[in-house]
């Protein structure tokens, strides 16, 4: 069978590791080998070396896109609403927003982001950031570096889920989300696919004794609480795990439309690769083909990259494409006489020579186009910026009295950074809180300057109201 691509996924389950194999074909997908490996953590390191590269030659998986899966509950993931203007500078402006959410200092975590929604009208975009510990992230990398598996990619589990309805009969919901609900021994994790790009999750941690329908039914009602679906409703609940099977009667006899993940899966099985029901394996599998997707989603990465040992892997369309035009020649070459391929050859060289003249002006009027444009926008964002110093500078002039002056002022997008001297910094910190165009001004320290008496150095922050600057210009 010819195979586009392949990979393998890994995903971390408690004390667990579940692997699975995927080629992906011109049909559909085909699953090659799946198998976990039980209280991993205590294994010898040998035992475990050798049980993975045993896995590896009788699977024959690709070593170079190996797709690792983080539990979801040592992953932070959040959404974020931001301008449209900061979309140059994202990647900067999205560290400073983590850098807001990580509890302990800077540098203790790993983070990558996905845009979920780019809206020209509103002048909003927003993203989805996933954050995860640094310690527990490069203990992965180690153990997976010992037992010769460079992973290219670690997402979090929950991408699994997502990805599992691209080989499935219903694929992804079109109106409404559909809900997995995923049941392992060590709790429930429920996902909320919206789509082929959006999705939420969320894990509760329990006991496999704690683990009863009607708790279940207690940890959904909390998990929707906080979702705005009551216009929308739910396409369908899907279940998944290995504690599937033992809940499907009680969610079908409570919400009617219900399914085990599995059973719809779209999946040619090659040889024996474990079990008949496929639920235990669904988080591994969808990883796996997250690794020959190119979906946003299928696209996170949470090594950073200077730990990526795997380097990006390139597109197979052009040499698909390539293979396919010499497939085509072959063709011709065996069904066809040679006078009549010269006369087609012929032709389209006339054709070609024809369209020349006419592709080649094409080619540099785009080019020309393209660096008019570059030059408008770069005077666009010259006369935005300058604009919004100016109105700052004559904020700042009106509101500061003579007895403070300013040592430093540094303005990045709304937000305004100013340090400088003061006879009384606290007055001064008041007078900008009174300013109609300030906003969330706060001190980030007064101190006496050692310099002079009776002086006081300050360090102040604030946002500037955009809505209110235009009033300012009439």
């Amino acid at each position: 069978m010819f195979n586009l691509d392949s990979a393998v996924g890994v995903q971390i389950r408690g004390n667990s590791l579940v692997f699975a194999t995927v080629a992906k074909g011109l049909q559909g997908y085909v699953l090659r080998d799946c198998a976990v490996v039980e209280h991993y953590k205590e294994l010898p390191h040998s035992d475990l070396y050798a049980w993975v590269q045993q896995f590896a030659e009788a699977s024959g998986f690709d070593r170079q896109n190996v797709i690792l899966g983080l539990p979801r509950d040592q992953v932070v993931i959040r959404q974020i609403e931001l301008p449209l203007d900061v979309e140059e500078n994202l990647d900067q402006v999205v560290r400073f927003q983590v850098e807001k959410f990580q509890p302990v200092e800077e540098g203790q975590s790993y983070c990558d982001y996905i845009v979920l929604e780019r809206n020209v009208e509103t002048k909003k975009i927003v993203l989805q950031t996933l954050m995860v510990p640094k310690p527990f992230l490069d203990e992965c990398l180690d153990l997976f570096h010992e037992l010769n598996l460079y992973p290219a990619a670690i997402r979090v589990s929950s991408v699994g889920l997502l990805h599992v309805f691209s080989a499935h009969q219903d694929s992804y919901p079109k109106t409404h989300p559909s809900l997995v609900v995923d049941l392992a021994p060590d709790g429930v994790e429920f996902v909320l696919v919206g789509g082929l790009e959006k999705f939420l999750s969320k894990k509760v941690l329990l006991s496999q004794d704690d683990l009863s329908f009607e708790r279940l039914l207690q940890e959904l009602e909390r998990f929707f609480a906080h979702l705005e679906l009551a216009d929308e409703g739910l396409e369908k609940i899907y279940l998944s795990g290995p504690l599937a099977g033992a809940f499907i009667d009680d969610f079908r006899a409570k919400f009617g439309d219900c399914e085990l993940l599995s059973e719809k899966l779209n999946l040619t099985r090659s040889g024996d690769s474990g079990d008949s029901d496929m639920s235990g394996w669904l988080g591994a599998i969808g990883l796996a083909i997250s690794g020959t997707s190119k979906s946003r989603p299928g696209k996170l990465n949470l090594i950073p990259p200077e730990k990526r040992v795997i380097a990006e892997r390139p597109s197979l369309v052009t040499t698909l494409l390539l293979v396919g035009l010499l497939v085509i020649m072959g063709l011709a070459v065996t069904a066809r006489e040679y006078v009549q391929q010269r006369q087609l050859l012929g032709q389209v060289e006339a054709q070609i020579e024809a369209l020349q003249a006419r592709v080649d002006e094409t080619m540099t009027l785009r080019s020309q186009r393209d660096e008019r444009q570059a030059e408008l926008d770069e005077l666009r964002t010259l006369i935005t910026g300058q604009q919004k110093v100016l109105l700052v500078l004559k904020v700042l002039t009106e509101r500061i009295p003579e007895n403070s002056f300013l040592q430093n002022l540094n303005i990045q997008g709304n937000r305004i950074s100013m340090t400088g001297f003061s006879s009384s910094a606290s007055t001064l910190l008041k007078t900008l809180l009174d300013s109609p165009y300030l906003e969330a001004v706060e001190s980030r320290y007064i101190t006496p300057d050692r310099t002079m008496p009776n002086r006081e150095k300050f360090s102040f922050e604030a946002t500037f109201q955009e809505s209110d600057s235009e009033e300012i210009v009439k």
